[in-house]
């Protein structure tokens, strides 16, 4: 989505980066759309189950299925509270996959995406 006003980085560019600079190996899938975005990632993660997997969803952050944050939202910006979480358990280095909710639309360049409902009559 174009910002409303002019930026040098939009929100999605800008978390991009910082997870470049983070130099994150694991692989990310990020989920976003009008609906069922919650549901598309819940479902990631039982798919994803046999690995050492960091979920965020609107409700919490978990990692293996252990609650690490509740009530986190779901921007972007979230991200990038998650990887710092990830790190402060250190599990970081440990992670195999990591599924994001986002409400927003996707950190472009490299992760895959996943946009769900696309029919849905959404400026």
């Amino acid at each position: 989505m174009p910002p409303v006003i002019k930026t040098d980085y939009t929100h999605h560019e800008f978390v991009g980066y910082l997870l470049k600079k983070i130099n994150i190996k694991t692989k990310i899938i990020q989920v976003t759309g009008v609906k069922g975005k919650t549901t598309v990632t819940t479902l990631l993660k039982h798919v994803l189950s046999n690995y050492n997997t960091l979920v965020l969803t609107s409700d919490k952050l978990t990692y293996n299925n252990k609650t690490l944050m509740k009530k986190l939202s779901i921007t972007p910006a979230s991200i990038i509270t998650a990887i710092n979480k990830a790190k402060e358990e250190k599990i970081f280095n440990e992670l195999d996959y990591c599924i994001f909710e986002v409400s927003l639309g996707v950190v472009p360049n490299g992760y895959i995406n996943i946009l769900t409902n696309i029919l849905e009559d959404y400026p």
